[in-house]
């Protein structure tokens, strides 16, 4: 067995579930890895974002990892939970300050979809992304008013600002919508979602924030995984997100609506 499928086969069983011997196969094949190949399994799994991910799917197969490469594992994983709580601090005070201006901040992708991996502290992202319900200017403008914080306007789709030095990108469109006839259609029916779909709510240590309903939200994980794969590129991570929320939500999302629009 490859490197790519030991890789893709932890996944599998981390998402869908242990098949029948699955993982004495994988403990079989993980075994004929020497020291080198291990090194680069560790470094595709960082390139393609589920290094934490699939370290807990070694873990609980039970394969032995050579000790160099664990702890390769363990510090990538370390560092992975550390970026995840200092993110999660920014957006559980981004989200206390806008509800005391009654504003509502819906958080896009990162940590909404983290709340559905079977570690929420294990799945990475560079930023993030928030849609304030109509109030994306009211928003940045309380920011910069209460805290001097720079607000960056010269970006197609969102604003831009730090804290901290983490990223965050302030949506007033969910998608680049400006170059093509059908972004743009697709970006209206997003905002219509919003507007006619009960959002979701979740909790950050007891602020509340909003997610997109499981339509919208198909809709926008699909364009942006899209969007990822036309300019830059899609990774596994990608995937995984995909494959967590079809998990969760699979059976409340309406499948017309999404195959409407893909038609279009």
């Amino acid at each position: 067995m490859s490197i790519d499928l030991i890789i893709s086969e932890i996944l599998r069983q981390t998402i869908w579930g242990v098949a029948p011997n699955a993982a004495d196969a994988i403990t079989t094949a993980a075994a004929d890895l020497d020291e080198s190949e291990w090194f680069r399994l560790h470094a595709l799994a960082v390139r393609q974002g589920v290094v934490a991910l699939l370290f807990d799917g070694l873990m609980s197969a039970g394969v032995t990892i050579p000790h160099h490469v664990k702890m390769r594992f363990i510090s990538s994983t370390d560092h992975i939970e550390k970026e995840y709580a200092k993110k999660r601090r920014i957006a559980r005070k981004l989200a206390e300050v806008y509800a005391g201006e009654g504003i509502r901040m819906m958080i896009l992708k990162g940590i909404g979809i983290s709340m559905l991996y079977p570690v929420a502290h294990h799945r990475p992202s560079s930023d993030i992304d928030i849609y304030l319900c109509g109030d994306q200017r009211r928003g940045d403008e309380l920011l910069h008013k209460l805290y001097g914080i720079s607000i960056d306007k010269g970006r197609h789709h969102h604003t831009v600002f730090r804290i901290k030095n983490i990223l965050i990108e302030n949506h007033y469109d969910f998608i680049e919508a400006h170059s093509r006839a059908s972004s743009q259609r697709a970006e209206q029916r997003l905002k219509e979602l919003v507007a006619n779909e009960q959002p979701l709510e979740a909790d950050i240590d007891g602020v509340t924030y909003l997610t997109p309903s499981p339509t919208m939200n198909a809709l926008f994980l699909t364009l942006h995984s899209a969007a990822h794969f036309a300019a830059e590129n899609i990774s596994i991570r990608h995937l995984c997100d995909w494959a967590f929320f079809l998990n969760a939500y699979s059976k409340q999302v309406d499948w017309q609506e999404i195959m409407h629009l893909s038609n279009e």
